[in-house]
């Protein structure tokens, strides 16, 4: 009696462990079907990354007034005046220049080991004022950056909550003062770089993270 117990239990004490062996086979077949029936076409990429907004649809996002039924509560008025004129003409020229971010990169991977090879050879560079200089300019633009933004958050977040101030269309927040600080924002991503520069110059380590 005692052995047919031990018999019954021998193969349902197995399962598990062929269960986990054929899982793990199966696993990198699952997971690419299930990525691939998700995941966008060679042609539908192309399509997104050469995509390039243009004067017209600008102006027709700008039109937007209201979103999920319920009026903005905040808006530039009025639209076309002081740096607006220039902020709607932004999307359209970042599109036709999306090389710049990509020869930054190269020119930053380029930059790393030839600047360490100078420090090397021909020592430290004294870039103390100059690196005062530059970081003072940089807090003072994230500073006019945060006058310029947080009011539109806050009030958005009062009159209209969360929902709405992470979806609304990008017209919404891509004007006046604030609009012109946010294009701002993202083109200085390219200026900091000159950060990894100045450490590199002045012999300090630069991490994966810089």
């Amino acid at each position: 009696m005692a052995g047919a117990l031990a018999a019954g239990r021998a193969p349902v004490a197995g399962a598990p462990i062929a269960v986990r062996w054929l899982l793990l086979a199966l696993l990198p077949k699952l997971a690419s079907s299930s990525l691939s029936s998700w995941m966008p076409d060679r042609a539908t990429v192309w399509a997104d990354l050469s995509w390039a907004s243009s004067t017209e649809i600008d102006l027709q996002l700008a039109q937007i007034s209201d979103f999920k039924g319920m009026r903005f509560s905040w808006k530039p008025e009025p639209w076309t005046e002081h740096w607006s004129a220039f902020v709607l003409h932004l999307p359209a020229w970042t599109g036709q220049h999306w090389q710049i971010p990509l020869l930054s990169v190269a020119a930053y991977f380029i930059a790393i080991p030839v600047l360490r090879r100078l420090v090397a050879t021909r020592g430290k560079w004294n870039v103390r004022d100059f690196a005062f200089c530059w970081n003072s300019s940089l807090s003072l633009f994230s500073w006019c950056g945060v006058f310029a933004c947080v009011p539109v958050l806050v009030d958005s977040l009062q009159q209209h909550g969360f929902y709405f101030t992470t979806c609304a269309p990008a017209a919404w927040y891509g004007g006046g003062w604030c609009g012109l600080f946010v294009a701002l924002f993202i083109y200085s991503k390219v200026a900091e770089l000159v950060d990894t520069v100045l450490l590199l110059l002045a012999g300090k380590p630069v991490i994966a993270l810089q």
